[in-house]
C-alpha cells in the first residue's frame, strides 16, 4: 500500500455510478469515474476553484501510479 493513501469509494449526485476518491495524507488528489464503463475509467483532478487547503496538487509520480492502481482495484472489484 502507498504511504499516506486513502481511497474512498462513494456515490456522488453528479455521477450515476460509484466513484473512487484518492487522498494523500488527508488531502484530496483526484477521483476516478467509471461513468463510461469499468473498462474506460477517467481520472479527474481538482479544478482551479477548489479550496487549496484541502487539496494537494503535487505528489510523487510512482506514488500516484500505485494510488491509481489501488483505487481502480477497490472501485472495480469492491
Amino acid at each position: 500500500m502507498c504511504e499516506g493513501l486513502r481511497v474512498q469509494i462513494c456515490s456522488d449526485v453528479d455521477y450515476d455510478n460509484l466513484i473512487a476518491e484518492i487522498y494523500y495524507r488527508g488531502k484530496y488528489v483526484a477521483l476516478i469515474s467509471q461513468e463510461n464503463g469499468p473498462d474506460k475509467l477517467v481520472v479527474e483532478f481538482p479544478g482551479p476553484d477548489m479550496n487549496e487547503d484541502v487539496i494537494i496538487r503535487e505528489v510523487d509520480f510512482d506514488w500516484l501510479l500505485n494510488a491509481l492502481r489501488e483505487a481502480k482495484i477497490k472501485l472495480i472489484e469492491g
